[in-house]
């Protein structure tokens, strides 16, 4: 009876050490688990990041930027969006990104030129990709010093990166995630393996 008192004991005391070394990552857990924001799908890489402001916080939409050394992380999270309403929304971006470097005509044609054109070595590159078992839509390109694309001048384009959107079925979200960064110091492409719906 003696050792049936000290087993239990021991079992007590052992689980009681291990709530408290463990303490962060069950609270870790529980929040997930609760939580009631579109802020609980954010990529897991950017738990090395900083959050230097929020947009929108809502149950349904999370949009705020992130950033570490030199780098921006500008993320739009929509919870309960459906797959076909997820394809939508991104071909619309897509429409809207495109229009930015079509040809104009000039405000002010001259004998010069009647049409603003934009070299095809401005334009982003938009492509799907499997990122990490995950269907992603990509659009790498070049960025202004306000971190815009949209420039036709080298001069106006310090900074390289991508947007990324991908929709989750698990979570029935669309992640909209931005990287932006310097040219002489890009990392955007670790960024971008760390991506998906698993991560």
């Amino acid at each position: 009876m003696k050792s049936f008192y000290l087993i239990i004991l021991a079992i007590f005391i052992a689980t009681a050490f291990g709530t408290y070394f463990f303490r962060s990552a069950i609270l870790s857990f529980v929040r997930k688990d609760n939580c009631q924001s579109a802020k609980c799908n954010i990529p897991e890489v950017l738990k090395r990041f900083k959050l230097s402001e929020t947009y929108e916080d809502k149950p349904n939409r999370f949009r705020g930027l992130y950033e570490n050394d030199n780098h921006k992380v500008r993320i739009d999270i929509q919870a309960k969006i459906s797959q076909s309403q997820a394809g939508e929304i991104v071909r619309g971006r897509e429409m809207a990104l495109n229009a930015l470097f079509e040809d104009r005509v000039s405000a002010y044609p001259g004998q010069i030129s009647r049409e603003i054109t934009c070299s095809e070595k401005y334009k982003p590159m938009i492509e799907k990709i499997d990122q990490n078992g995950t269907e992603t839509t990509l659009a790498k390109g070049l960025f202004t010093d306000r971190f815009t694309m949209g420039a036709c001048v080298d001069d106006l384009l310090p900074n390289e990166g991508f947007i990324a959107w991908y929709w989750c079925s698990k979570t029935n979200t669309l992640n909209q995630v931005e990287v932006i960064g310097p040219k002489e110091n890009d990392k955007t492409e670790s960024i971008l393996s760390s991506l998906g719906c698993s991560n």
